[in-house]
């Protein structure tokens, strides 16, 4: 089977946090590119996957050091920037995933995804309401977007 990498944008998050060390373990899972612009604050501690060591720490740094911790052999790429600003050439990937809090950040994912023709999966949390969001996107000229 062929290995596989993955782009996260959005590396702390209710989602990101969490998300990130179950991709470590998938034996597919050969690089992954964490994008984040943020760094941890102690409101974070209590939603994220995270400890009080890891604040004021960048939320890719932290995540990409842990990670390393759970499969060494893992290539982790920690990209401090808002997906945004990230050159196309540094996001070619076979699958996104986004857990962004922003609407021109998903909007900007989903540019990417079509341009390069890469699948992504859109995930947020709305924790007032107890509400979780999937999309899963698969970039075609017939297909919604």
């Amino acid at each position: 089977m062929e290995t596989q990498h993955i782009v996260v944008a959005g590396a702390g998050g209710n989602i990101g946090s969490h998300l990130l060390p179950h991709l470590a373990r998938m034996p597919r899972v050969a690089r992954l590119t964490l994008v984040d612009p943020d760094i941890y604050m102690a409101e974070n501690l209590q939603s994220q996957n995270i400890d009080s060591l890891n604040l004021g720490r960048p939320k890719v740094v932290a995540q990409a050091s842990e990670l390393r911790k759970i499969n060494p052999s893992l290539d982790v790429a920690a990209l401090r920037e808002r997906i945004e600003d990230v050159p196309r050439g540094f996001l070619q990937c076979d699958l996104f995933v986004s857990s962004l809090d922003s609407r021109a950040a998903r909007q900007r994912v989903n540019e990417i995804a079509w341009r390069l023709k890469t699948p992504w999966v859109d995930c947020g949390v709305l924790g007032s309401q107890n509400l979780a969001r999937v999309n899963a996107y698969i970039p075609a000229e017939d297909a919604a977007c």
